[in-house]
């Protein structure tokens, strides 16, 4: 995993790259198959995930389209992670995704230490 391609992702622009690769340098990229679920809709989120690769669908319901598609380089869960409630939308895997997982106890101190 290359640490400036994490530095590209929004949520740690302009934060010290020593800082980003301590929080990365546990962390392993996870596989998610087309039609798998990296979140699901009314159950607790305690994940940040950073898709490297892949796209995946936010759904409302599933029967429905697609509320949006996301894709490399964005961040998912962050709004379940900062209000603590169940998710909102279920997050289902497009194509096949790599993703890195971050718990949500490790985000919070690099939040509280960096002011970017």
């Amino acid at each position: 995993m290359d640490i400036q391609t994490i530095l590209q992702f929004e949520l740690f622009k302009n934060v010290d790259s020593d800082i980003v690769e301590g929080l990365l340098s546990s962390h392993s990229v996870s596989t998610f198959l087309p039609g798998e679920y990296l979140i699901t809709r009314f159950k607790p989120n305690k994940d940040l995930f950073l898709l490297l690769k892949g796209s995946v669908e936010i759904y409302l319901n599933e029967k429905d389209k697609p509320l949006n598609i996301i894709g490399d380089g964005e961040s998912i869960g962050e709004i379940s992670l900062l209000d603590g409630q169940p998710a909102s939308a279920h997050v289902i895997a497009l194509s096949e995704c790599q993703v890195i997982r971050i718990d949500k106890d490790e985000i919070w101190p690099i939040a509280e230490n960096s002011h970017a």
